[in-house]
């Protein structure tokens, strides 16, 4: 398909300056939606793989209930500015009655963390006011300049965060070291490093 939409810029009558720039936004666009497809293969790898980790882990019968029929949620990548939305997608099954919540809440996180960045601030945790709804589930990634953001797991096991800072990970926009220090420091749990324990003893070397 590709090389016949190739075929079809070449004969037309336009410049060849013209033909270029058509031919690399198109390049572009492909490089942009095979880039997309492999972020969201990733995340819900991962988002497939933290259920587990909860759900068979040594954990209370309560923070297992907690997993129960959590099967996805939404999930919104940052650039540098504010608002600057690069990928926004849902990942795995979402409940219905769930959606417009995840929905809100995945650009919520990360747009407030934005606010808070001069402050030093790496995570919306850092600023989560559950009276007034606003909770974590966002991280920021040095030194790529983005911020990954997801809501549709239980908020007191750092669901939501955790799954990004093993996403970002994988995107080479942390390290693994930078991420176990942001959940043990600021997040305030072990979670994220006995997760990554659990992934590479199916993968060994997964995240470095």
């Amino acid at each position: 398909m590709t090389g016949l939409i190739l075929k079809c810029i070449y004969k037309t009558d336009i410049s060849f300056t013209n033909k270029l720039g058509v031919i690399k936004m198109i390049i572009k666009s492909l490089y942009s939606k095979h880039e997309e497809t492999f972020i969201l293969e990733r995340a819900y790898f991962l988002l497939k793989e933290l259920v587990l980790f909860f759900q068979n882990g040594n954990f209370s019968d309560e923070i297992k209930k907690d997993w129960e029929n959590r099967a996805g949620g939404y999930l919104c990548i940052f650039g540098e500015k504010q608002y600057d939305v690069q990928l926004w997608a849902e990942i795995g099954i979402i409940r219905p009655e769930k959606e417009n919540k995840y929905i809100f809440y995945s650009r919520e996180k990360g747009e407030r963390l934005f606010v808070h960045l001069p402050e030093g601030h790496v995570t919306s945790f850092e600023s989560q006011r559950e009276e007034k709804n606003e909770f974590g589930g966002a991280i920021f990634a040095r030194p790529a300049m983005r911020r990954y953001s997801f809501s549709g797991l239980p908020e007191r096991d750092r669901g939501d965060s955790i799954l990004m800072l093993a996403l970002a990970i994988l995107q080479s926009h942390i390290s693994h070291d930078d991420a176990v220090e942001i959940s043990r420091e600021i997040l305030e749990t072990e979670n994220f490093f006995l997760f990554s324990r659990f992934i590479e003893n199916k993968r060994p070397y997964f995240f470095h």
